[in-house]
């Protein structure tokens, strides 16, 4: 059988124990591109190939033939997909902390998970082809728990590359407000410290909001949730400087999807670990001088970060 009958009371570890079973060995950090030869069916092969290797997909026994495997194949993967649809309704039932920096993080993507399973669910069992394209097209679509490593690999590429385009823009706007003071925003007092974040955040909202997104990792052809995000954030800065969570605590990859969610784009395979947390203390420095968490100065702050960070890194 596919699933078996989940107990009554859903425990922390019962819950954490099935998310490792799905994850098993996580993907490398920021993996090399994928073959562009291949084609989108030739991909999500290769995907499933590379799950089955690390233990997440069941293969099929060799010496059975090609149309058997191919449905043995299916119903593995059709598993795994409702697994992971299982795995979100059963965090449904957990208590987590909003003190401790682990619990914030998994609170955020269950809040993202939950609007996107049912969708999915439904295209699982009646339209499976589809969704190697919904990777390609639409990975914002996807639950967390339902994602192969392979697919999870190239969805960051693909998130990186285009956060770095709109990093462009955004630079470019600071770069034109400074030229040009005379732009006009409406007066906000008390929005931001300075008058000139406002004019950089009315900017971007009113005609780049776009490349926002993008930068802070969020898809524009799919669920966005540009609020949703800042408010994790915001949540999360808190931790920091409250005390509750330390900069130096952090692995790399925990430190890279930090900036990530922040709109703090780099060259992550290119930057040592000292200068990534120089970049999310230099953050956490600007949220506590100014003493501002609103949406507009944080908005003002990663557009800056855009036009700086040349210069921080050196």
């Amino acid at each position: 059988m596919l699933l078996r009958r989940a107990p009554r009371f859903v425990s922390r570890q019962y819950v954490f124990r099935h998310v490792r079973l799905l994850s098993a060995t996580p993907p490398p950090r920021l993996p090399p591109k994928a073959d562009q030869n291949l084609s989108i069916p030739e991909q999500f092969k290769a995907d499933i190939e590379d799950a089955q290797a690390r233990g997440i997909l069941r293969a099929p026994p060799a010496h059975y033939n090609g149309v058997t495997r191919f449905f043995m194949t299916t119903a593995y993967l059709l598993g795994f997909y409702v697994r992971g649809a299982y795995t979100v309704f059963a965090r449904q039932r957990l208590t987590l902390s909003r003190t401790k920096r682990d619990d914030v993080r998994a609170l955020y993507t269950q809040r993202q998970d939950i609007k996107k399973v049912l969708p999915f669910l439904f295209l699982a069992l009646f339209l499976e082809e589809a969704i190697p394209f919904i990777v390609v097209y639409a990975p914002g679509f996807l639950p967390s728990t339902c994602i192969l490593p392979g697919q999870q690999a190239r969805i960051r590429m693909k998130q990186i590359e285009k956060a770095r385009t709109a990093q462009l823009v955004l630079a470019q706007v600071v770069q034109d407000i400074h030229e040009r003071p005379d732009i006009v925003a409406h007066d906000r007092k008390g929005i931001t410290a300075d008058p000139m974040d406002y004019k950089i955040a009315h900017e971007v909202f009113l005609y780049h909001r776009r490349e926002l997104r993008q930068t802070m990792g969020l898809w524009v052809y799919g669920p966005l949730y540009l609020r949703g995000r800042s408010k994790y954030v915001r949540d999360d800065d808190y931790l920091f400087i409250d005390g509750a969570a330390e900069v130096h605590a952090l692995t790399e990859d925990e430190l890279d999807q930090a900036l990530i969610d922040r709109g703090l784009i780099i060259p992550f395979d290119q930057t040592s670990m000292q200068a990534k947390q120089g970049i999310l203390n230099w953050w956490l420095k600007q949220i506590l001088d100014a003493g501002s968490h609103n949406l507009a100065f944080r908005v003002a702050l990663v557009a800056r970060f855009a036009s700086l960070s040349k210069d921080l890194l050196e």
